[in-house]
């Protein structure tokens, strides 16, 4: 619905990296891959003017810097 496209290995990534039940504790290189694929994402959804691009940055912001 977003309209972002993720590779397979992105997901695994984010599964990986972003549990549903635990609070992440991340490693620089993890912290790198992440920033990385929030970038991605962030380029993504602003070509297509998400509406809530502010929120999200915000989001994203707030996950990194847990």
């Amino acid at each position: 619905m977003s309209g972002v496209r993720l590779s397979e290995q992105d997901e695994l990534l984010l599964g990986r990296l972003l549990p549903e039940d635990a609070l992440p504790v991340w490693n620089r290189q993890e912290r790198q891959q992440l920033t990385t694929l929030f970038t991605d994402i962030r380029a993504q959804l602003d070509v297509g003017y998400f509406p809530a691009i502010r929120e999200l940055d915000a989001l994203l912001f707030s996950i990194l810097n847990h």
